[in-house]
């Protein structure tokens, strides 16, 4: 059983400490929630034992989705806080930088729009271009109507713990249609959780 901590804004799970990935879900709540996407959080993590974040609040209160500003700054730094935790937890530093590949998975919902997932790496700002392309294709196997870095290119946000942790920490924002979300769950959770066990065996087991 998986041991979620609470805090004010998030709840979050260290996860196992040779795993070195998670999954967030920063709009889960209602009210504007995106659908399923704790589900499909909450059920990687019970899958594969990594890390993980889910959003408490609304992002009417405090979108954890945007850069810092008035009305998140305390949300913002709880999350950091715990992503901090995470790394600590499952990985190594050297001068402030994480000196293993890390993946992160960020989970959002989109409407139906013409393809089912979109991945946005801000064109490349946050991750290595060998993830970039494995990741695609990984998804694209198992959803071949995915698309990457043409309309939902990930949050300005999503910059901050590549240039926080070094080139080693790789960011994905993932936009998965509301068709999915409600009709594909397990399939998604079961693509999600060959992505970290795969990311984990492919790019951290020969240098950990």
């Amino acid at each position: 059983m998986i041991n979620w901590q609470n805090g004010k804004y998030v709840k979050y799970y260290l996860g196992k400490k040779t795993l070195r990935a998670h999954l967030d879900a920063v709009h889960a709540c209602n009210p504007k929630a995106d659908l399923y996407t704790r589900n499909i959080v909450e059920g990687v993590v019970e899958s594969t034992n990594c890390s993980g974040i889910i959003a408490l609040i609304s992002r009417t209160e405090a979108d954890l989705n945007r850069v810092q500003n008035l009305q998140n700054a305390d949300a913002i730094n709880e999350l950091r806080g715990c992503v901090k935790s995470i790394l600590l937890n499952t990985n190594k530093f050297n001068k402030g930088a994480i000196m293993l590949p890390h993946l992160h998975l960020a989970i959002h919902g989109m409407k139906d729009c013409g393809h089912d997932i979109e991945i946005g790496t801000r064109n490349g700002e946050t991750c290595s271009a060998q993830v970039r392309e494995w990741i695609l294709k990984e998804i694209k196997d198992k959803f071949e109507n995915t698309i990457i870095d043409q309309f939902f290119i990930g949050d300005s946000s999503k910059r901050h713990n590549r240039q926080e942790y070094g080139k080693n920490f790789n960011t994905f924002q993932i936009e998965i249609c509301k068709t999915l979300r409600m009709n594909k769950r397990k399939e998604l959770i079961d693509l999600f959780s060959n992505v970290v066990l795969e990311f984990n065996s492919r790019f951290c087991e020969n240098i950990a």
